[in-house]
């Protein structure tokens, strides 16, 4: 089984579909478009999608223009702008699930028996970063907003966290309680400051 990333994009020099690297082919990034292309969601073995986008994804017209559900596909829809305000850290638990559940559900050429993921461990906060890399080399135009990229190291500072499920809760209510509201461009300066004091 394989499963793609996708979220807005606009026409580029790039494929429909890119393999992100180190995921043994199974796990790729792509646009919206990627999926009117069915032949190549087929030839991939794509079986779940993931979608980070602000309106509902239909299959392609051919197809009868059905949600993906009715095209076989597993999909997990989280419905958000590309805007730094956005909190998409309540998703991330969900999300990674369905990835993890995705890569390690057993695959037609593997009788019953279970792949094993390809990814690190999804609570591993060292996983977070990596994958954020595999994902912009796999797709070099990748490059999450300011405010996504502040979420990536939350996350990881939720994901090392010690014991309980709630202490990983409170990192997360410290941040929504002290999270950054602004326009874009505060967003940038925001970020241009950190990356200074680095």
């Amino acid at each position: 089984m394989s499963y793609l990333l996708h979220g807005r994009t606009s026409h580029n020099a790039m494929g429909w579909l890119d393999v992100v690297p180190r995921t043994h082919n199974r796990l790729y990034i792509g646009g919206l478009y990627a999926l009117y292309h069915t032949d190549l969601v087929q030839a991939a073995g794509i079986t779940h999608v993931l979608s980070v986008i602000n309106y509902e994804v239909m299959g392609p017209e051919a197809a009868g223009g059905e949600k993906l559900e009715g095209l076989g596909l597993k999909h997990f829809h989280i419905r958000a702008e590309d805007d730094p305000n956005e909190n998409l850290l309540q998703y991330f638990d969900a999300g990674v699930r369905f990835i993890h559940d995705a890569l390690s559900a057993p695959t037609p050429s593997t009788s019953s028996s279970s792949t094993p993921s390809t990814t690190n461990n999804p609570r591993n906060p060292q996983s977070s970063y990596t994958v954020q890399w595999q994902l912009c080399e796999g797709r070099p135009i990748c490059e999450p907003n300011v405010g996504f990229r502040e979420q990536l190291e939350v996350w990881g500072r939720m994901c090392g966290v010690e014991g309980e499920e709630g202490e990983k809760r409170r990192v997360y209510e410290e941040w929504v309680e002290g999270k950054f509201v602004g326009e874009v461009w505060e967003w940038e300066r925001r970020g241009k400051d950190r990356s200074a004091k680095l």
